[in-house]
C-alpha cells in the first residue's frame, strides 16, 4: 500500500539510505573531473620551428665546382672522344729567307746628251792612254785627240768606239820598234746610242745674254772661274763658243744642267773639253760650248 507523507519530515530511513558518506563522494567528484578531462581534447603546445636558409644555391655552386674539377681532369678522355685521329704531316724546313742585297744607286741623270757622249768616250780610254781634247757634237758625233805609250792601246780604244757606233777617222800612226816611243793620234765618229732632236735652231744674243747673267754669279758655287760669257750686241756663227770656263768636270756639269735643264727646248749644240793642265787626267777641265734651242718645226 502507497503511503504519502504530507508532512515536511522526511523519512529518516530513506534519508539514511539515501545518504553518501563525504570522502565518497569526493572521491567520485574527482573521478568525473579526471574522466572529463580524459573525454575533452586537450591542446597540444606547438614550439615554432625556425626557417632554415634557402641551401639551393650553394649546393649547385658545389655541383657546378665538381664538374668544371671532373672535367679538368679527364679533359684528354672527352677530347679523345670528339677527335679524329690525323695522318702524322711531314715537316719540311722552310728555306732560309734569301739575304737582302743593297739596292745600287740610281746613277745621276745626264743634264744633256753631249754628257752621255762624254762620258762613253771616256770609260773606252783604256790605261796608258790620254786624251788632250774632245769635240762632242749634239746628235753624238765625235773628234778626240790624244796620246799614248802603247800602240796596242790605242787599237783597243779604236775597237771599242767602233762597237758603239761608226768610227769614220783612225788617225793612227804605224807602230815603232821603240818601246819609248809616244804616239799622238785622231779618232773621229758618231756614237749610235744618243737620242736627239733633228733640228736644232740657233739662239741669238738677245736670249743668251739673260742666260748667262743667270749663271754668272754661281762660279763658286760650281766649282768653276767663267773665261768667256754672251755679250750684248755680240753676233754669234755656228762655229763660235760663247760660253767658256775652268773647273772641275763635275761643275762643268752643273753648268750646263743649269742652262739646259732636263725636258727643256735648250741643248748643248758643241762642246770641246780639254784637260786644264798638258798631260793631266779630266779632273779639272777646259771647256767652250755653244747652245741650240729645240725647232718649233
Amino acid at each position: 500500500m502507497l503511503k504519502i507523507n504530507l508532512s515536511d519530515e522526511q523519512d529518516d530511513s530513506r534519508n539514511e539510505n539515501n545518504a553518501v558518506p563525504e570522502e565518497t563522494a569526493a572521491e567520485s567528484s574527482d573521478a568525473e573531473t579526471i574522466s572529463a578531462a580524459r573525454e575533452e581534447p586537450q591542446e597540444e603546445t606547438v614550439e615554432p620551428v625556425k626557417p632554415r636558409g634557402n641551401r639551393a644555391p650553394i649546393l649547385v655552386l658545389v655541383a657546378l665546382i665538381a664538374a668544371v674539377v671532373l672535367v679538368y681532369t679527364q679533359k684528354d678522355t672527352i677530347l679523345g672522344l670528339f677527335s679524329t685521329e690525323e695522318e702524322p704531316v711531314e715537316q719540311v724546313t722552310s728555306p732560309p729567307p734569301p739575304v737582302a742585297q743593297p739596292e745600287p744607286e740610281p746613277e745621276p741623270e745626264e743634264p744633256d746628251p753631249t754628257f752621255v757622249a762624254l762620258n762613253s768616250i771616256s770609260d773606252a780610254v783604256p790605261p796608258r792612254v790620254w786624251l788632250s781634247s774632245m769635240v762632242i757634237m749634239y746628235d753624238g758625233g765625235y773628234e778626240i785627240k790624244g796620246m799614248a805609250f802603247s800602240h796596242n792601246a790605242i787599237l783597243t780604244l779604236a775597237g771599242t768606239l767602233e762597237k758603239q757606233g761608226a768610227l769614220t777617222t783612225r788617225g793612227i800612226p804605224k807602230k815603232a820598234k821603240s818601246s819609248e816611243t809616244v804616239y799622238s793620234f785622231t779618232l773621229a765618229g758618231k756614237l749610235g746610242s744618243i737620242a736627239v732632236p733633228e733640228i736644232l735652231d740657233a739662239i741669238g744674243a738677245d736670249r743668251l745674254v739673260p742666260l748667262a747673267e743667270s749663271i754668272k754669279t754661281k762660279g763658286k758655287d760650281y766649282n768653276v772661274t767663267f773665261l768667256r760669257l754672251p755679250k750684248p750686241g755680240q753676233e754669234y756663227t755656228e762655229k763660235d763658243l760663247p760660253f767658256s770656263l775652268e773647273g772641275s768636270y763635275g761643275g762643268l756639269k752643273q753648268v750646263v744642267a743649269d742652262l739646259c735643264p732636263e725636258g727643256g727646248d735648250t741643248k748643248v749644240y758643241r762642246i770641246i773639253v780639254s784637260p786644264a793642265a798638258p798631260g793631266r787626267v779630266f779632273d779639272k777641265v777646259r771647256a767652250s760650248f755653244s747652245l741650240r734651242t729645240v725647232s718649233a718645226i
